[in-house]
This record gives C-alpha cells, structure tokens and sequence, in this order.
C-alpha cells in the first residue's frame, strides 16, 4: 500500500478501492494513525472513534470482497461536525447542554452519506453552540490551523476544515449559518460548499437560525465536494423546506463546456478594503477563471452592509429564541462571549425580524436582477482579511467581535440571506504562507456550475495540491482527545 494515500483525493481513494490497490481497513489505519499524529497540535476531533472505523471498514471489506458494495463512498473514512444526530448517540453541538441527549435516529444529511457506504472516523471540534466564526471553544479547546496553529481554523466548522486540509480523512460534513463552512475552508485550504438554501436537508443537525441554516461537504477537491454534495442533496420529509422538484446532480457535469459563462467580480466598495495579499490572490483568482469561460465583468453590489444587518437580524432572533430555556436555566453552562452574543436577540423589535424575513424575496429579486443580469457566477474573496490568529479571534480579546470577528464574516454572510449557493475553493497563500479563499456564488440551485467552475479551476493552478507541513514536537498546545483503541490493534 502506497504510504501517501492521505495525500490522495476522495476520487482516487475510490478509484484505489476499486482497483483493489488498498483496503478499507488499511485506509482506517492510516486515518487512525494520522489523526493521534495531528490531534495534539490542532485539536480537530472530539473523539477518534477507532475500534468502530476498523469494525466497519472490515465489513467494507467484505462488502468488496464479494462485489456487494452498497455505494460509491463504501470503505472510505469521513468526519462529521459533531452536530448531526447518530442513533444512540450524544452530538455535543460544542457545548455540554446536550449532554444527556441521545438521538434515536439519525441526521439526514450524515443517514445518506452512511447509506452510501460512508465511514465515519468521530466527530469534530467545532465553535460552541455553533455560534462563532472564531474557532474557540471553551468546552473542547480551540480548534487549531494546520499550516501554523498559532492562527484560527475558523468556525463554526473549524475541526472539518483543520481535518480536511491536515489530509486526516478525505472529506466532513459541516453547516453554514453566516460563513460556518466557507471560512474554515477558506483558511485551511480546501473546498467547502454552502448550499442553496433547501438543497440539503437539515433534519437531525443542530440548528443556530433556522432560517438561514445549512447543511455541505469540506474536501480537497471540487469534484469531491460535488461527489458528497449530490449524495447528500434531495427532499426530505422530515425537512419541509428541502427542495420538492428534481435537483440537477455536479458530479455529472463537473467537466461542462465553460466557454459561454460569464464571470463577475468587484472592485468597488466593500472590496477594495481587503488587505493587500487578498485583493492580490483574489485577482489573479479572477483573471485565471475569466481564462476558462467567456470573460470577466466587473460588477457594482449593492450595500453588502444592509444584507449582513438583515441577517444578523434573523439569526440573532431565531438563535435567541431557541436558547431561552436554557439561557434562563443553565446559563453557568455558556461561555460570556456565546450568552452574550445570543442574548442579544431578546432585544431586537419583533417588528424588526419579521420586516427581515418579509423583505427576503423582495432583496432576492432585486440582487439578482442588478447583479446576475448579464454574468452567471460572481468571484469575490470569503473574507477580506488574511487568517487572523487565534489571539486576534478570543472573544475575551475586547474589540475582537466588532472588528476581528465582524470583517471575517462581512462577505459570507449576506448571502446566506438570500439563500444563494457559494462554493469557497483555495486561491493562493498570503505573505504567512496560509491559505486565501475565493467564493464562487450563483443563482439558486448553480451548484453544478459552481463546483465545475472550481474544479477546472483547480485542474489549472494546483493551490489545492499544497499541504500542511507534518506535526512537530514543538507544537504540542491543544487539549487531549478522547481515543476509543481496539487492544492489540
């Protein structure tokens, strides 16, 4: 067995499978051995459950063996969020008000993933109470960036990002409220897909604002993400505001002709307030997309500002409110900085919220009528900031979350107001030498679009083929992880 196949795609860890080149079980030991290399430096998991990765990838195994393979994911090792409901199961949420908690059936998004021959290696650090874009977790410790753990791996999906780019498992699941998965894809250097909102279901995943929650994949690749997303998309009855009508499946379409696509991007205001290695990576980002379809327009938004405020709204609101028992009786159980940013939205007019909610169609509309009229995919950076370290991002730090915490998510989160798709992929590093990330963003339902986009473009610059440096000693900082080891394994 080839001792880089971490360093492989999801695709060609398939591919390999397949061909019968390596084994499930070998893939679950380097999993394994990667994920207590890593752990200790960036904190990514919760828990390695070990003894059942290596008891499902020897029924893989067997699966295999005799041609009864139920899905093209069987035998490969996934991580999920630890805020997707598993059968007999705790999912933490980042916090300890779910403790005692256990779910009798499972999240949709993680069932359909399983059902299509999933494994699952334990689940992920993540923002408590998935409500920062900081990565801290007072909990479970911070989650750590692998290309220097001095820096934030963002949130509130930091551990699937940091396991993602550390080349620990080939893709997680994760969700995004105001940035939750683009961001930690964005600073750790690989693909992560928000979705249009309803795409995926969001039954069993621990909600922050209902509203504006959604459900995708991290991976290396686009072509891995479209492989999770389409696997993951589809009505659900559980979920009454997933999609009814047949979805167009990425996978299919990931090598599409480009050449009539039109490209938009901005220089204007906000835009032109990134830091200087972003507005540079974000540009060259631009000019090499523009290269593979019809051209680049440059395009005037309206008040990003006006968007973030409507949303912030709803999800201030819809947070609150989901919060209030406890916040009344096991408020000792939050941290300051997550009390405070949910309690917030007891003082919001009620009027307040459901003019946000109202005007939603209306600003829909309105956006795509003024900016996807002649374009069909706008590039703008995640953030316009380069990776802030973890110091710069502790909400003890006081002016941390108006100014750190607020630029990280200026870009991201207006467009889960209005529900549009975004794909953030890999863009170039800055002057640190940590990752840079570009989103693309379409119309509702352009997901096959996007990732295509993103994987031709992947297929011409190679950003995502750079990795991490391997742990050293030195760097020994984060808090210890629970493993469950099969003895003499």
């Amino acid at each position: 067995m080839a001792t880089d196949v971490l360093r492989r795609s999801l695709t060609e860890a398939i591919g390999l499978l397949e061909a019968g080149a390596v084994t499930s079980r070998e893939l679950a030991e380097q999993v394994i051995d990667a994920a207590e290399r890593w752990q200790p430096h960036i904190n990514a998991f919760i828990a390695i459950e070990a003894d059942e990765l290596r008891l499902a990838a020897d029924a893989a195994d067997r699966r295999r063996s005799v041609n009864r393979t139920i899905g093209r994911l069987d035998g490969v090792p996934l991580a999920f969020k630890d805020m997707f409901d598993r059968p007999g199961r705790n999912a933490s949420m980042g916090s300890t008000l779910l403790s005692d908690r256990i779910a009798k059936t499972p999240a949709t998004a993680f069932a359909r993933l399983s059902d299509q021959g999933a494994l699952w290696a334990g689940p992920l650090n993540m923002a408590e109470c998935v409500a920062s874009p900081s990565g801290h977790n007072p909990h479970f410790g911070p989650v750590r960036n692998p290309w220097n753990v001095k820096h934030t791996a963002a949130g509130s999906s930091g551990g699937s990002g940091a396991a993602v780019a550390a080349q620990i498992v080939y893709g997680a699941l994760g969700s995004d409220t105001g940035g939750s998965i683009r961001l930690p894809a964005s600073v750790n250097g690989v693909v992560g897909v928000k979705p249009t909102y309803g795409r995926v279901s969001r039954a069993g995943s621990a909600p922050r604002a209902p509203s504006l929650d959604t459900v995708g994949p991290l991976a290396r690749t686009a072509r891995d993400c479209a492989l999770l997303l389409d696997a993951m998309a589809g009505t659900d009855p559980t979920d009454p505001t997933t999609w009814q009508a047949p979805l167009e499946p990425a996978l299919p379409l990931i090598g599409m002709d480009l050449s009539s696509v039109r490209l938009g991007s901005s220089s204007t205001e906000p835009f032109d307030s990134c830091e200087a290695d972003v507005a540079r990576a974000a540009d060259d980002a631009c000019a090499a997309l523009a290269g593979l379809c019809a051209g680049r327009i440059d395009r005037v938004l309206p008040d990003m500002n006006v968007l973030y405020a409507l949303a912030d709204t709803i999800a201030k609101t819809e947070a609150a409110a989901l919060h209030a028992r406890f916040m009344r009786e096991r408020a000792d159980e939050y941290s300051a900085f997550v009390y405070t940013r949910t309690e917030v939205g007891f003082h919001l007019p009620p009027q307040r919220y459901f003019e946000a909610l109202a005007l939603r169609a209306r600003v829909l509309g309105e956006f795509s009528a003024r900016v996807f009229d002649g374009i069909d995919v706008l590039a703008i950076p995640v953030m316009p900031v380069c990776v802030p370290t973890l110091e710069a991002t502790d909400a003890a730090t006081p002016d941390a979350i108006n100014q750190v915490l607020g630029r990280m998510t200026a870009f991201t989160r207006p467009f889960n107001y209005l529900g549009l798709p975004a794909v953030s992929l890999p863009c170039g590093f800055d002057g640190q030498g940590l990752p840079i990330g570009l989103q693309l963003i379409g119309r509702p339902f352009s997901e096959p679009l996007l990732l295509a986009l993103a994987h031709q473009y992947q297929m011409v610059t190679g950003w995502h083929e750079r990795s991490p440096a391997p742990p050293g000693k030195a760097h020994r900082t984060s808090m210890p992880v629970t493993f469950t080891r099969s003895k003499g394994a």
